[in-house]
């Protein structure tokens, strides 16, 4: 990256990137750790994942895609 000094980056972008990043201490944080057995895991899964798939045509568009290469199983 020798020509760096030679970017046009935006005075904008610039200044974002010259400014500090103000992070908070932190210190009032308390991590818990909670128990959760899998079968409530798997429950959780089900209940939040999308049933169906958003491309049901997903399956037969992959098998009528010809492979131009030839290959042995």
């Amino acid at each position: 990256m020798s020509d760096s000094q030679q970017s046009k980056i935006a005075e904008a972008v610039a200044e974002l990137l010259g400014a500090p990043v103000n992070l908070p201490n932190g210190s009032a944080f308390a991590s818990q750790s909670v128990k959760v057995d899998i079968s409530e895991i798997i429950a959780l899964s089900e209940k939040l994942l999308p049933i169906s798939n958003s491309r049901p045509d997903f399956i037969e568009r992959k098998k009528s895609t010809a492979i131009p290469v030839r290959f042995t199983l």
